[in-house]
């Protein structure tokens, strides 16, 4: 059976990860976790991609992402882990993979589903038990958007404010950016408990949004956005006149 292609639609939000090989470490240490920022922003000047919001894990990497054009997302994607692998493998004096052969990509409706899977990115370290709230945690893009003062200084602020472009749902949140700071910290401390349902569904490669969108989406795209029904198809039921015939 061939494999399902990725969702690669022009303009729309994708949450896309990077898991190790069989769970295995991918970030060893902080200068893992620089390179593989450092290596986003080069391949952001190469292509038509726009980062949102991010989350790195030792065993994960994931990048929730809007490519302007189609066609951008995957060779952004192998550019950078190209880059990665080859300097963990460097550094830390081993060879071979480092991530699954295909990484995953799932699209979703910005309106109702950004803000959330931001807050459920953020939410990951704490349930890792890798930090103790989500803005204390320096691998991900939640300390940014909360506006700790470290997320914004230094060799640190400067990277993450090049690589970074807060979507419109994030500019909404307020007029200053000190309004919207203060309410996004407010919803991702009562955003907690695991990753609800749908945050699994955009990482088996299917759309995320009401029946309207994933109509929209559907007309777009050469495969199938949705899961099928699992199983086999019932069997229509015998007409009534045969179901009586003798």
């Amino acid at each position: 059976m061939a494999r399902l292609s990725r969702l690669d639609i022009a303009d729309q939000v994708h949450l896309l990860s990077l898991h190790g090989n069989n769970q295995q470490t991918v970030f060893f240490e902080a200068a893992d976790y620089a390179d593989f920022l450092q290596f986003c922003r080069s391949a952001l000047a190469e292509y038509a991609v726009q980062l949102h919001a991010f989350c790195l894990l030792p065993h994960a990497a994931f990048l929730l992402v809007t490519p302007l054009q189609v066609g951008q997302v995957s060779p952004w994607v192998q550019q950078i882990a190209r880059r990665f692998v080859r300097a963990v493998n460097k550094r830390h004096g081993r060879s071979g993979t480092l991530f699954e052969g295909r990484f995953r990509s799932g699209v979703l409706q910005a309106a109702d589903y950004l803000l959330p899977c931001m807050w459920t990115l953020d939410q990951l370290p704490v349930q890792a038990g890798l930090a103790s709230n989500p803005s204390a945690y320096a691998y991900s893009s939640a300390a940014w958007f909360v506006g700790t003062p470290e997320s914004h200084s230094g060799l640190h602020g400067h990277l993450l404010r090049s690589i970074l472009t807060p979507h419109p749902a994030v500019w909404q949140l307020g007029n200053t950016p000190f309004e919207r700071e203060s309410v996004y910290s407010r919803e991702l401390e009562q955003y907690g408990g695991p990753p609800p349902d749908w945050f699994a569904t955009l990482q088996r490669g299917w759309a995320v949004g009401d029946a309207e969108f994933l109509a929209l989406l559907q007309q777009g795209s050469a495969r199938r956005v949705q899961a099928g029904q699992r199983g086999r198809p019932r069997k229509a039921a015998p007409d009534a006149d045969m179901a009586t015939a003798p």
